[in-house]
């Protein structure tokens, strides 16, 4: 009944286009994916770089004797 209404063609774009959706949406989800991971890893170094402030600071306060 379908294939008499759009034909073949029809019915291979359907699939196609499908298809093309359900990449697409794992797409989303890997994208998404690597911008949680990007955000996990400005995290760390941000305290890897406050870290480093930190220590530099105490340092110097102890090379003055405080």
């Amino acid at each position: 009944m379908i294939k008499q209404i759009i034909g073949y063609r029809g019915i291979i774009g359907l699939v196609v286009a499908i298809i093309g959706i359900g990449i697409a949406m794992i797409g989303a989800y890997i994208a998404k994916a690597l911008v949680v991971l990007a955000g996990i890893l400005v995290i760390i170094v941000g305290l890897c770089r406050l870290r480093v402030a930190a220590l530099r600071i105490l340092k110097h306060l102890d090379n003055r004797g405080l």
